[in-house]
């Protein structure tokens, strides 16, 4: 399985590099599902939170091609951390946020997704007086001396 995905990330990753520049100015929206049309699921659907976080990263490194300052979907977890805020109209809440905090959709988008998980693990930590192991960060690089001293 590992040889699998990896084999499908470097095709997909040689597609994208190779098509790149074939964009002008794309909306990440669009970008989005333009590179979720190239990984699909066991059910041959477009994966579109995978395609949106790699359209949101490259409008960072090439915003000649995919404009950062465009829209982006709101994926899963930016949706619940809007629900989070009691503000009945979404868009107009998006449109506030925005406009205090001079982001963009994608830097929104993702400081959304942050706040969710936030909020989940305080209420989580506040019931149970713990985290759970997996929700600890643990830099990579300590992980590969971690390994190296076993």
């Amino acid at each position: 399985m590992n040889n699998f995905l990896e084999i499908t990330a470097f095709d997909v990753t040689k597609k994208i590099v190779n098509n790149i520049k074939l964009f002008n100015n794309l909306s990440i929206k669009n970008a989005a599902n333009i590179f979720a049309s190239y990984y699909k699921d066991t059910h041959n659907k477009n994966l579109i939170f995978l395609g949106s976080e790699i359209a949101k990263d490259i409008s960072i490194i090439y915003p000649e091609y995919i404009n950062p300052d465009s829209i982006c979907e709101y994926n899963i977890g930016a949706k619940k951390g809007l629900s989070l805020i009691n503000f009945n109209n979404k868009d107009e809440l998006i449109s506030i946020l925005i406009n205090k905090t001079k982001m963009n959709h994608s830097q929104l988008e993702h400081s959304l997704c942050e706040f969710s998980k936030f909020v989940k693990r305080e209420d989580y930590f506040n019931k149970n007086k713990k985290f759970l192991k997996n929700w600890i960060y643990v830099p990579s690089s300590l992980l590969l001396q971690e390994k190296e001293l076993f």
